[in-house]
């Protein structure tokens, strides 16, 4: 990966802190889990179901029927551009 892409490293840490304040948000028994169906019912608050159900689905490719953390920060990550996923390095 060429240098001048790389995405700043403090930049990227303050990014994925606030992606795991949203999944914590989003996870509801508290278990590390988003259930993708919960997860849709909150995006449909804001109008935009369609959206967050093509979201969920990239989110749960294998249709486990939960969403973990290292799987919601890449989704949004790679939705971003980045190709790199801190959350798999380091803990958050």
């Amino acid at each position: 990966m060429d240098e001048d892409f790389a995405p700043e490293p403090e930049r990227l840490r303050t990014f994925v802190r606030k992606l795991r304040e949203v999944f914590d948000a989003c996870d509801e028994g508290s278990d590390g889990f988003i259930r993708p169906e919960h997860f849709v019912q909150l995006g449909s608050q804001f109008g935009r179901a369609e959206q967050v159900k093509k979201l969920a689905r990239c989110l749960d490719p294998d249709s486990r029927g939960r969403i973990d953390f290292k799987d919601f920060c890449r989704g949004v990550l790679t939705m971003k551009g980045e190709n790199v996923c801190p959350c798999e390095e380091e803990e958050f």
